[in-house]
């Protein structure tokens, strides 16, 4: 029989919503290497793994940033979406493909124009974005 209890104080308990891990997000895997990479540091790098020179997928708001001097520039052609005139259909009909694109890839098309400057000349410039349907 003990002489003496020690009381151990109780942690305070912490919402679900607080118990996220706060690192979540700040890194990734190198899908060549596998070696864990800092996101701020591989945009730095420009999409490339510091470690094996892999490059990832530049998707076309970055690679626009990337182009146009300090990465400012103005979104052109925000409306015009992707149609099916020739109500093409392979293993479901293009209508459906260009609609699941637009959900998982937040862009209304495949192109991303913009209007800015790069080495202080008006220049416009367009990227296809293959998260959009390999950029078809």
């Amino acid at each position: 029989m003990a002489w003496f209890r020690r009381s151990k104080p109780k942690l305070d308990e912490q919402p679900n919503e607080e118990r996220t891990v706060k690192t979540e997000g700040v890194f990734t895997q190198c899908d060549e290497c596998g070696k864990p990479l800092y996101r701020p540091e591989l945009e730095q790098s420009m999409q490339v793994c510091i470690y094996c020179g892999y490059h990832f997928r530049f998707d076309s708001r970055l690679r626009l940033q990337t182009m146009f001097d300090g990465g400012e520039y103005e979104r052109l052609d925000e409306n015009i979406v992707s149609t099916d005139p020739l109500e093409f259909t392979d293993t479901k009909p293009y209508k459906q493909r260009l609609e699941q694109a637009r959900k998982s890839s937040g862009l209304p098309e495949a192109i991303v124009c913009g209007r800015g400057k790069v080495g202080g000349h008006l220049t416009f410039i367009g990227a296809m974005d293959m998260n959009f349907i390999g950029g078809s």
